[in-house]
């Protein structure tokens, strides 16, 4: 677990990086103290913050805390761990899951609080991984637009006339993998195509001739 990637400190705001630009787009979050002891009479707070349409993935990979009621696993009023999407607890435990729990946010950032109710508890508290998910939406080439989107996929097509200069073709397809498209970003402009259906080059006349050598070129619509 390298250093750079963990945040080991309450109150703090995490904001991920564009998939597009360098950046630190995973890590983790541990209470301080952690592994030996948590504590505070003040919940330890941390906002996630993703880019725009992108979402939050969150694995709760160890926690330990005081529990109520052990026979109870609902029973979590005191020392636990909740998780907030637009302001709405969508989870919250003081139990630990196998396999760890995943939470994967609604909206583009995920709030986390751990509660306690005593100063110094020795007990390790929490570790989470965090990452972002989705594809933000790539912005249209020149003279295309988008025809469709979804979590795992988008169609872009050029408009009439028009293709893209790397395929040659009028459409194209991606493929979101993990947090990025699987092309380099942006796609390359639509470039206007040859008018013409045919173009016949000929080398020599009339046709009758030996070695006479005639090119049809033919440029799909």
């Amino acid at each position: 677990m390298e250093e750079d990637r963990v945040v080991k400190y309450c109150n703090r705001n995490i904001i991920l990086p564009d998939p597009n630009h360098a950046g630190i787009s995973e890590g983790f979050i541990r209470n301080p103290g952690y592994p030996r002891f948590y504590g505070g009479l003040s919940p330890c707070r941390w906002k996630i913050t993703a880019p725009r349409q992108q979402r939050i993935q969150l694995t709760i990979l160890d926690i330990s805390v005081i529990v109520d009621n052990p026979a109870t696993p609902g029973d979590c009023t005191e020392d636990h761990l909740e998780i907030l999407d637009s302001d709405i607890v969508v989870y919250s435990t003081c139990h630990q899951r196998e396999p760890p729990a995943e939470i994967i946010s609604v909206s583009e950032s995920l709030e986390i609080i751990l509660a306690s109710s005593q100063r110094l508890t020795p007990q390790r508290g929490i570790l989470l991984h965090y990452t972002a998910v989705g594809c933000p939406t790539p912005i249209p080439p020149a003279d295309s637009y988008l025809v469709f989107i979804n979590d795992t996929f988008a169609v872009f097509s050029c408009c009439v006339g028009y293709v893209f200069p790397d395929t040659g073709t009028k459409s194209r397809q991606l493929s979101c993998e993990g947090s990025k498209w699987n092309e380099m970003m942006p796609l390359p402009n639509c470039e206007g195509e040859f008018n013409l259906h045919s173009v016949l080059n000929t080398w020599c006349f009339p046709t009758n001739k030996k070695n006479c050598f005639h090119r049809f070129v033919i440029h799909n619509l």
